[in-house]
């Protein structure tokens, strides 16, 4: 090889190593963590899923052997007012003692809802990809095709539909959400407060549908009057 091209090539893949090794930056760099699943709402019966969670949550740190008083929204979301009503009903049902005035509680329970809102067309990567294989009728598990497919995804994903079916493939994909990243989230914190201090502070975090933004913010208007 002519040494001129040689040193060429020694010489762009030092500058490219130095390139990609420095030690020092002034900002640090952008990463991401870990992937993890978030779940989205997406009707009433979930708001009634995640009480129970709450609820659940509630009676593990207080027990049932005290009274409980839910303190009510001073707002007007449509969320917060439903899950009021279904926190109230799904601690009940779990057997706790849940006061109507505020007077003859033994515990304070307050719900902060929270809406936060993203910016539009966030990434998300595509999930990892798998194909199933049949391990009871109508039960599908991922590792048969791809085996059998030689280890080629295309092949893979191709004899997913084949031997298994729309219906099988749906199955398997119905635990992610479609459509793009939500652009809205909610926090909800559910405290539990006997004197001064805090016995439980729980809080969950979820996507909402951008197109139901308006159940989970305050739709309360003030009315201006003018006088003479």
């Amino acid at each position: 090889m002519n040494k001129i091209i040689l040193s060429s090539i020694i010489a762009i893949s030092l500058l490219l190593f130095s390139a990609c090794s420095y030690k020092y930056t002034e900002a640090p760099l952008a990463t991401n963590f870990k992937k993890s699943n978030q779940k989205k709402i997406q009707s009433a019966s979930h708001w009634k899923v995640i009480s129970k969670d709450l609820a659940k949550s509630v009676v593990e740190k207080v027990g049932l052997n005290q009274s409980v008083y839910i303190s009510k929204t001073k707002n007007n979301m449509k969320f917060e007012k439903s899950m009021h009503k279904l926190f109230i009903s799904a601690l009940v049902n779990q057997g706790m003692k849940v006061s109507i005035n505020k007077t003859s509680k033994d515990i304070l329970i307050n719900i902060d809802i929270e809406t936060i809102k993203f910016t539009k067309n966030r990434a998300m990567l595509a999930r990892n990809g798998g194909v199933l294989t049949l391990l009871t009728a109508g039960v599908w598990s991922l590792n048969g095709i791809y085996e059998a497919s030689g280890g080629s995804a295309a092949a893979a994903a191709g004899g997913t539909i084949t031997a298994v079916g729309v219906d099988a493939y749906n199955w398997y994909n119905s635990e992610y959400a479609s459509g793009p990243t939500p652009q809205h989230e909610i926090i909800i914190t559910v405290s539990a407060e006997k004197g001064n201090q805090y016995i439980t502070n729980y809080n969950n975090i979820y996507y909402i549908a951008d197109e139901d933004k308006k159940l989970y913010s305050n739709t309360s208007t003030t009315l201006k009057i003018k006088g003479n």
